[in-house]
């Protein structure tokens, strides 16, 4: 009996608070005085960062060069790859990729309905308008930084299997790089809506 009534007061208890913030409705006119600007804005707290490591890549072709019937067998799969490598040569390496966005910085999405004519999104250039009658979203995006790094010596070579190192005798070359530099831009903002 102690248990029931127990559990009776912790559920009085529980509904209570959700009818002390019941909300009123408002009315048309009451609305009607409202003004203020609808969308979305999120911050980010702290770094936000993805890093990317690739060893190597390679490019395959399943059925070789599908010539069944030849007294040749041509139908084996083959690899084009390309191998990160330290300057000497002894060492693989990874092509390195990181992509920072500042803490603070904020992604913000807007939806309008587009009425009384086409919107041009970049005013002059044929193609970037927003159709009149459609419903679009805007996304305004964070400032990043996007740091690359690479080994300093790229081998490029072909084999029969992605999954292992290019040996020396399936070596076509290696590419040397010296400093490498990416500044990548980010639009203002991306506009999205629907196509008929």
């Amino acid at each position: 009996m102690k248990k029931l009534l127990v559990a009776l007061i912790i559920g009085a208890l529980m509904v209570l608070p959700m009818s002390a913030m019941a909300m009123d409705s408002i009315s048309d006119a009451d609305l009607g005085d409202i003004t203020g600007q609808a969308g979305v804005t999120i911050i980010m707290e702290g770094d936000t960062i993805t890093d990317v490591n690739i060893n190597d890549i390679a490019w395959g072709d399943p059925d070789g060069f599908g010539t069944a019937g030849t007294t040749v067998s041509s139908e084996n799969a083959g690899y084009l790859q390309l191998e990160g490598w330290n300057a000497a040569g002894t060492t693989v390496e990874d092509i390195h990729v990181k992509i920072t966005i500042p803490s603070g910085e904020q992604l913000e999405l807007d939806v309008a309905s587009i009425t009384g004519g086409d919107y041009e999104v970049v005013p002059g250039v044929t193609g970037a308008v927003i159709p009149d009658g459609k419903t679009a979203v805007k996304v305004a995006l964070p400032d990043m930084t996007i740091d690359v790094t690479m080994p300093k010596m790229l081998k490029v070579g072909l084999s029969n299997d992605s999954t292992t190192t290019i040996a020396e005798d399936e070596t076509l070359g290696t590419l040397g790089i010296g400093t490498l530099g990416i500044s990548p831009g980010t639009p203002d903002a991306l506009y999205i809506y629907a196509h008929d």
